[in-house]
C-alpha cells in the first residue's frame, strides 16, 4: 500500500504544475496557427547606386600605317573581343593587328611589327623571348604591358627586364568609389602626352606598379590589400625611355568601362602613343620596314626582270608596289635597282650612304706609228689605281672598286650592295650590283630573307657571290 501512495505524492505536484502552465499559455494557443504575410517582390528599379555614366567623346587622330603585334603565345587570359575598343582605335589610325601564337617564330613576327602588346600572360617568358623583346624596344619599338589582379599571371617575367614590377595586389578605396570599393577614381596625373586632357579615369580591378616613371597616382584614401599601406599608388607607368607603357588594370579598357569618365580619352591617348613608333629598322627587317606603298625604280632597263620579282615580293607581304623608271627628285617609299656602271646617276644616294664606286675605264689599244713604234703621248696621264685581285692566284683584276665608310675597300666583282635609308619622310632601299647576274643573286637573298647574314652595318649589306 505504501508504494502507490508514494507515486501519487510525486505525480500530484507535477500534474498541478502542468495545469498551471497550460492555463497561462491558453490565451496564446487560442489564436490558432501562424499565417505568413504575402510581401510584394522587391522593385530593383527603385534602387539607386552612384555609378559613373558614359561620357560623350569624339576621337581625333592622325593616320599612321603600322602593325601592332599581340601576344597570344603565353596562355593569355583574355578574349579577343575584350580588346575591341583598343583595336578599333588602332584600325581607325590605319594600324593593323597581328597575333603571335605559340607555334610562331617571335623573331619573324617582330621583323614586321612596330609595336608589341603583352596582355595578361599566364605563362612566363623564356630567356630568348625576353632578349628578343629587349632588342625590339632598343630599336625603337613600343611595348604595351597590361596586368590585372583578378587574372593573375606572369606579366612581371617580362616587365622586370625594364625595371617594372606588377604587384599581386588590388587597390581599393572605402571613402570614394564607383559603387564598389575596388572601383577606384584616379585624378592625379603627371604631365605627359598620354595624360593630356585627363581629369579622371575610373579603374575597376587595378593593381599597383613600382619602377619606371609613374603617370597616374591614387589619392591618400586608397589601400593595397597585400602591401599593407595606404595612399599614393601607381597603376600607370612608363619605362625604357618612354618606349614601354605599363597598365595595372585591363578591365577599364573593355566595354562598358571604356566609356566612363575620361577612360575613352585615355584609350585614344594610348592608341596615339602606340602608333607614333620611332622604330629603327635594319635591313634584316626587309620588306617590313616599308609601311605602305612602294615604287620599284629601275636605273637601267636591264633590271626589269628583277624589278618585277621584287614587286611580287612586296605585294606578297601586303604592300602595294609598282615598277617605274628611276626618278632623281621624288619622295615616298622607294626601292631602287641598278648596276655599278650606273653609279653616277645614283651619286646622291651613294654619297648619303658613304659609298664611292670607282668604275674602271676600258683602255683603248694604242695605234702604232709608221715606223712601228707606238706614238708617244703628248701628256702623261696620271696612273690608274688598281685594286687588289679577289684571290692571290687570280690574274684578272676587278672592274670596280668600292670604298665604304666604316668598312674600307671592297672589290666590286661578284659584289652587290644593299643600303637602307630609313628616313621617315620616305624610306629607300638601294640595290646595286656589278652585273645582271649579281643583281639576280641580290634579289634572291632578299627573297630568302637572308639579307641579315650579309650586314656590315645596320643599314648596309655587302653580298659576295661564293662568299
Amino acid at each position: 500500500m505504501r508504494r502507490p501512495i508514494l507515486v501519487l505524492l510525486v505525480l500530484i505536484p507535477f500534474l498541478v504544475l502542468v495545469v498551471a502552465v497550460g492555463w497561462r499559455l491558453s490565451p496564446l494557443l487560442s489564436y490558432g496557427s501562424y499565417q505568413s504575410q504575402v510581401l510584394p517582390p522587391p522593385r530593383f528599379g527603385d534602387i539607386t547606386v552612384p555609378l559613373a555614366t558614359p561620357q560623350p567623346f569624339t576621337d581625333s587622330f592622325d593616320m599612321r600605317k603600322g602593325i601592332l603585334l599581340v601576344d597570344r603565345a603565353h596562355d593569355n587570359r583574355f578574349a579577343l573581343d575584350e580588346l575591341s575598343p583598343l583595336a578599333q582605335r588602332l584600325l581607325s589610325r590605319a594600324y593593323t593587328l597581328d597575333y603571335w601564337q605559340e607555334e610562331d617564330s617571335l623573331a619573324a613576327k617582330l621583323r614586321r611589327a612596330d609595336a608589341l602588346a603583352v596582355v595578361l600572360p599566364h605563362e612566363p617568358f623564356t630567356d630568348s623571348q625576353r632578349q628578343r623583346v629587349r632588342d625590339f624596344v632598343a630599336q625603337g619599338g613600343k611595348l604595351l604591358l597590361m596586368g590585372d589582379p583578378t587574372r593573375p599571371g606572369e606579366i612581371s617575367s617580362l616587365a622586370a627586364e625594364f625595371g617594372l614590377v606588377f604587384h599581386p595586389d588590388y587597390l581599393y578605396n572605402l571613402r570614394e568609389n564607383d559603387g564598389n570599393f575596388r572601383y577606384i577614381f584616379v585624378r592625379d596625373f603627371e604631365e605627359h602626352q598620354l595624360t593630356r586632357g585627363l581629369e579622371q579615369i575610373n579603374l575597376y580591378t587595378a593593381g599597383s606598379i613600382t619602377g619606371g616613371r609613374g603617370l597616374a597616382t591614387t589619392d591618400a584614401y586608397t589601400y593595397s590589400d597585400t602591401r599593407g599601406a595606404q595612399g599614393y599608388f601607381t597603376p600607370v607607368a612608363l619605362a625604357a625611355g618612354e618606349q614601354v607603357l605599363a597598365l595595372g588594370d585591363f578591365t577599364f579598357l573593355t566595354v562598358p568601362h571604356s566609356s566612363l569618365a575620361d577612360n575613352d580619352l585615355f584609350l585614344s591617348r594610348i592608341a596615339d602613343w602606340l602608333t607614333v613608333s620611332q622604330r629603327r629598322f635594319s635591313l634584316a627587317q626587309f620588306p617590313y620596314f616599308f609601311p605602305g606603298d612602294v615604287r620599284v625604280e629601275m636605273v637601267d632597263a636591264e633590271a626589269v626582270a628583277e624589278a618585277i620579282r621584287l614587286r611580287n615580293l612586296l605585294e606578297g607581304a601586303g604592300r602595294e608596289a609598282e615598277v617605274t623608271d628611276f626618278q632623281t627628285e621624288t619622295g615616298g617609299d622607294r626601292l631602287v635597282l641598278g648596276l655599278f656602271k650606273d653609279a653616277e646617276e645614283v651619286g646622291d644616294l651613294l654619297d648619303r650612304a658613304g659609298i664611292e664606286v670607282t668604275v674602271k675605264e676600258e683602255e683603248e689599244a694604242e695605234e702604232p706609228t709608221p715606223n712601228g713604234e707606238p706614238e708617244a703621248a703628248a701628256e702623261e696621264e696620271p696612273p690608274v689605281r688598281r685594286p687588289p685581285p679577289l684571290e692571290e692566284d687570280e690574274e684578272e683584276e676587278p672592274e670596280f672598286l668600292l670604298r665604304i665608310e666604316g668598312v674600307g675597300e671592297v672589290p666590286g666583282e661578284g659584289t652587290a650592295l644593299l643600303w637602307l635609308d630609313p628616313r621617315p619622310q620616305g624610306r629607300l632601299l638601294l640595290v646595286l650590283a656589278d652585273s645582271e647576274e649579281g643583281l639576280r643573286a641580290a634579289v634572291a637573298v632578299l627573297e630568302a630573307g637572308e639579307v641579315g647574314d650579309w650586314l656590315v652595318r645596320p643599314d648596309l649589306a655587302v653580298y659576295r657571290s661564293g662568299g
